[in-house]
């Protein structure tokens, strides 16, 4: 298998500079009946196809409403502000972002007579890179976009605003290179993913709270070491960092029923650390006004890519928010919203925008099992409701009236995948929760429902 991607762009535009660098098929016509992955430079299909499509149409369309962006932009609490006109003084930088990935960093001077551009390198130890490369990022997932070249201001408070978003940028000679480059090995990595043999490894950080009888947080560095498989996270509490949060970090495991075992045993490894008894453990999303709780999930062994990460968020992230309970929604701007995802170490990454899931057995069972099937069927599964501006937005309000139809929609095409009746067992009752409205309690003791008590030894069934 060899280029699989396909290049649409539109005839006399100023493409020359990226052309000449692509060593892959392209033109001003879509291809008809095949099953490359097409990406759309300025010129677009005018139905996208079900099959993989690079910046889609709607998501394109959209970006002339500059009130719509701004309120897209808004729900992940971010700033946007369109130029009316240039500045005669100013300082700006431009960023080519293409699959979640920054190309380049380029700090733009804007003066009376001239404007001049600098080239930086990329150095993600520095703090002021790691802030605009995040925004940028956030910025072209956030419009549903798979690449664009994005321009953006560094506020003195260190937030960014974004004052431009370009789906199909002209190109220098040195961008057209870096999205030539990026293009080629997009491809590349599309066809060693057709080619895995390896099964995705799935590991979780399970965050929760301890709590006194009086309702009072009880910060987990009293009682927790910071490392180790039951280990303490920092929070921003009273203007400054503390470990404040306990978390799980149990093995990692290819099946759902093996990881579930070892939660359990993790859990119960805490339950002998953490004293006195009476202390109780919440999960969710906030249980505790200002606290906000996450269950990260590490995923290796698969490539990272937008239609991977929009998949998790529209047949995970969706239906999860039908259980939730009304406490949860607050977590949504800075930590829940939708695409958050961090690079690992050990070659994988973290999404990590669910809220901590372990509430209860059913619910923990329901996302690992929802986790296996996306990871084994995300070619399959490809509807993003999350593309319409109402969905995103009844998303970050928590409307569960509006998301419930579409998210039983979603479930009806996850039950045609073979590895969801492998895992019915664990689906079936997280389904049949969504139909009964039932959610979480969030400021409910978990080891009631884990069964958690001195003497406990039983393993909850898997």
């Amino acid at each position: 298998m060899h280029n699989v991607s396909y290049v649409l762009y539109e005839t006399g535009s100023d493409m020359d500079a990226l052309l000449q660098k692509l060593h892959m098929p392209s033109g001003s016509y879509p291809l008809q009946g095949n099953q490359r992955i097409t990406l759309q430079w300025g010129k677009y299909m005018k139905k996208d196809t079900p099959f993989y499509v690079l910046n889609r149409k709607q998501s394109v369309d959209q970006l002339n409403n500059l009130q719509r962006v701004k309120h897209i932009l808004a729900l992940y609490n971010m700033h946007y502000e369109p130029y009316t006109h240039q500045s005669e003084w100013m300082k700006s930088y431009i960023v080519p972002v293409f699959n979640l990935n920054v190309l380049d960093v380029i700090e733009k001077f804007t003066r009376p007579t001239k404007t001049t551009f600098r080239y930086h390198a990329l150095d993600a130890s520095q703090l002021w890179y790691k802030r605009i490369a995040h925004a940028a990022i956030k910025c072209v997932y956030a419009c549903g976009l798979d690449f664009a070249l994005v321009e953006l201001q560094m506020r003195g408070n260190g937030k960014c605003t974004i004052r431009h978003i370009d789906p199909a940028p002209h190109c220098d000679e040195a961008v057209a290179s870096r999205f030539a480059d990026a293009i080629h090995q997009f491809d590349m990595d599309v066809v060693k993913e057709y080619r895995r043999k390896e099964r995705p490894m799935m590991g979780l950080d399970l965050e929760f709270l301890l709590v006194k009888g009086n309702e009072e947080v009880l910060p987990a560095h009293h009682i927790l070491h910071k490392n180790g498989m039951i280990g303490t996270d920092s929070l921003y509490v009273n203007d400054h960092y503390e470990q404040v949060i306990a978390e799980l970090r149990p093995n990692p495991a290819p099946e759902p029923n093996r990881l579930l075992k070892h939660v359990w045993q993790t859990m119960q490894k805490a339950h002998h650390m953490i004293e006195p008894e009476d202390v109780k453990w919440y999960g969710g999303g906030m249980p505790c006004d200002g606290y906000s709780l996450g269950g990260h999930i590490h995923l290796s062994n698969i490539w990272l890519h937008t239609h991977l990460l929009r998949t998790l968020d529209n047949y995970l992230a969706l239906p999860l928010v039908l259980l939730e309970d009304s406490t949860t929604k607050h977590r949504r701007k800075k930590h829940g919203y939708l695409g958050n995802f961090r690079l690992k170490n050990h070659g994988g990454f973290e999404y990590r925008t669910l809220p901590s899931f372990i509430v209860s057995p059913l619910i923990t069972k329901g996302v690992l099992a929802l986790t296996y099937v996306i990871t084994h069927h995300y070619r399959e599964l490809t509807k993003q409701p999350l593309n319409d501006y109402h969905v995103l937005k009844a998303y970050f309000q928590g409307d569960k009236a509006t998301l419930k139809p579409i998210v039983l929609d979603l479930w009806e095409q996850l039950e045609q995948c073979d590895s969801y009746q492998k895992y019915k067992a664990y689906l079936q009752p997280m389904k049949q929760s969504i139909i009964d409205n039932r959610h979480w309690v969030e400021n409910k003791d978990i080891k009631t429902r884990w069964k958690l008590h001195p003497t406990s030894q039983r393993l909850i069934q898997v």
